[in-house]
This record gives structure tokens, C-alpha cells and sequence, in this order.
């Protein structure tokens, strides 16, 4: 699913009794309410789960997943926005074979002084003029949707490959990157955030080996957009604080990754958010000295659902309380 405006839209998924979705659900933060948008589509759109979206201008993006026949795709489509929410069909070439990718992870790479503009569009760029901020501290060798990880159909363990849809004109091109640095081990049922701030791109947690008994990742890596090089944060003596998790959410909110829920190698993780202050300098200390890790020196924030609506900073490295929340579930998973 999407934040768009003050919506959250999902499509497709998959109920608790195994049926396939290919269906719009619309929930309206600002009156709490939930409608299924009536989509005016002329052609069929494949059921699917374990695909990846993200917002791009008006639209949503979508790509790949795994169908009701558990056939894994390599599709890609647009969903406009702007009041009639119709289907399109994504216009791409390849440079390279695209795989067909399942519980993969993605983000949009592109300065938010782009991402804010009306006209910006998966297939075009608006004539702005970039702040001195992202001057100085945005250098992204390319902007796009950067896929990493999931799982094929003709591989049996899950993938660590990076690949970027380069948007900005017809037709949208799809490429794998050659990275630097040790990338993360193969996984699937990650999350994937820009961090603007940085110039990078971070990956937390995720499933590793199916077969393995202690499958659940609580690793963090950022993945440096200019240089594209990969740099795994070391906890050090914090390391057991963070909990192995997969097919969890994550935000950045400033320098801080925002993460809830998701399952850890017993069950469901509860209903704590967790925080990971993110050092910008060390990173990009580390690029200038060719190391491939940094030690995290900031204290983690865990946030426990309470009635107290109040954070108070200065309570870093202790058990928060934030307001509960109350909302109408929807029935799916795996969206």
C-alpha cells in the first residue's frame, strides 16, 4: 500500500482463507473510514500478493508479485490517482533479463522538491530549481524505483540484487546494478526506505533461507546512492536490543527509522514501534575511508502503544508511550 494525501490505498493481497485480491481499498485517515475504489479498467489485471508499490507523482506503481496459481510475475503498472483510478500498463524495455520477482521490496529515489511538484510523473520531470540543501547533500547517480531482494520462481533460495527502473521518459528502463562494498545476505520480506538526509537508501531485516530454523533478520545496511556502495551498521553491544523481524513497515522520519511490527522467528512482534537513530556523518566517514560498517553510538527508542500521546526526548533509550490507536481492520495480508 501507498500514502496518498491523507489516504492509504491497497491493492491486491490476499485473505486469510488463501483468495487473491486485485482489488483497490481506500482508507480515509481523516474520517476513519474505509470504501473500495470503483476502478475504470479495460483490460484484466492479474490477482496478486507479495508484489511491491510505491507512490510516484499521481500515480501508484506497482510491479511483479505472485498470482492465485502461485506463479510469480514480472509485470509493472500504473494506477492514476486523480479521481477515476484506471489501470495502465507500464511501458518498459530491459537492459539485461528482469526476473520475475516476488516479496521483493522497493522505494522511490528522487529528491522530495521533485516528488512535491504536480507535474512530476513516472515518465516525466518537471523544470525546478533544486534548493541549496539538496545541492549539497543530494547526489543520486540515478533516480527511479530501486527494487532489491525477494524471491524467484527458478531460483530456490531469495535474491540480494539490486535493480533500478530509470524513470523520467518513455520507455522506463530496467537495469541491473553492479554494486561495491559487501551487500546484504539474500533475503526476502525486507523493508526499504529512501533516506534523503544520507543519500541513501536502507534495508532492514527480512527472511533469509527458508529451511533454516532461525530464519528472521535484525540487520540494518544503508546503500550509498552516488557511489553505490554498500555499509552494514554495526550495534555493537546493542545488538540483541533489535529484534529479527520479516514482513515488517518501516518510515523515516529526520535521521530516525521508524520501524513496527512484522514476525520474528516465533510469532508476531508485538504491537512496540522501534527506532534507529541514523549517523550521517559516520556513514559517509566510512565511504571516505573505504570501511564497510559503522558502530552505532546513538541510543535506540523503543515505543510502546499506551494512552500517554506525549514523547518526551529526553527519555532516549527508555520504553515510550505513545496514543493508541483504533481503526477498522481490513482482512488481508500478504499485500
Amino acid at each position: 500500500g501507498i500514502i496518498y494525501k491523507s489516504k492509504l490505498i491497497i491493492f491486491g493481497g490476499r485473505y486469510l482463507n488463501n483468495t487473491t485480491l486485485a482489488d483497490v481499498d481506500i482508507y480515509n485517515i481523516d474520517n476513519n473510514s474505509w470504501a473500495t475504489a470503483q476502478l475504470n479498467t479495460s483490460f484484466f489485471l492479474k490477482l496478486r500478493r507479495n508484489h511491491v508499490a510505491c507512490l510516484v507523482g499521481q500515480q501508484m506503481f506497482i510491479h511483479g508479485g505472485v498470482d492465485e496459481y502461485g506463479e510469480y510475475l514480472d509485470d509493472s503498472y500504473l494506477l492514476n490517482l486523480l479521481g477515476n483510478y484506471r489501470w495502465y500498463k507500464a511501458s518498459t524495455i530491459a537492459y539485461g533479463q528482469l526476473p520475475k520477482l516476488g516479496y521483493h521490496s522497493c522505494c522511490l529515489v528522487c529528491p522530495m522538491d521533485i516528488q512535491k511538484n504536480p507535474k512530476f510523473s513516472l515518465y516525466r520531470f518537471p523544470e525546478i530549481t533544486i534548493t541549496s540543501i539538496n545541492r549539497i547533500n543530494t547526489q543520486i547517480r540515478e533516480k527511479g524505483i530501486y527494487i532489491f531482494g525477494g524471491k524467484r520462481s527458478d531460483l530456490k533460495d531469495p535474491s540480494n540484487k539490486l535493480w533500478l527502473l530509470k524513470i523520467g521518459k518513455k520507455p522506463l528502463e530496467w537495469r541491473k546494478l553492479i554494486t561495491f562494498g559487501k551487500p546484504p545476505c539474500p533475503r526476502y520480506l525486507c523493508s526499504m526506505n529512501y533516506f534523503e538526509k544520507g543519500n541513501f537508501i536502507v534495508v532492514h531485516g527480512g527472511k533469509t533461507k527458508i529451511n533454516e530454523e532461525k530464519f528472521a533478520l535484525n540487520d540494518t545496511y544503508l546503500f550509498e546512492l552516488f557511489r553505490y556502495e554498500w555499509i552494514k551498521v554495526d550495534y555493537g553491544e546493542k545488538e540483541s536490543i533489535v529484534k529479527p523481524r520479516c514482513s515488517h513497515c518501516s518510515v523515516i522520519c529526520s535521521n530516525k527509522l521508524l520501524i513496527f511490527g512484522g514476525i520474528n522467528d516465533e510469532t508476531f512482534n508485538g504491537s512496540n514501534f522501534f527506532i534507529i537513530n541514523l549517523d550521517i556523518n559516520k556513514a559517509k566517514d566510512c565511504l571516505l575511508n573505504n570501511k564497510n560498517k559503522y558502530s552505532m553510538s546513538d541510543k535506540f527508542i523503543s515505543l510502546k502503544l499506551g494512552n500517554n500521546s506525549n514523547i518526551d526526548e529526553s527519555s532516549l533509550g527508555e520504553e515510550i508511550k505513545v496514543k493508541d490507536f483504533n481503526s477498522n481492520q481490513i482482512g488481508r495480508a500478504h499485500v
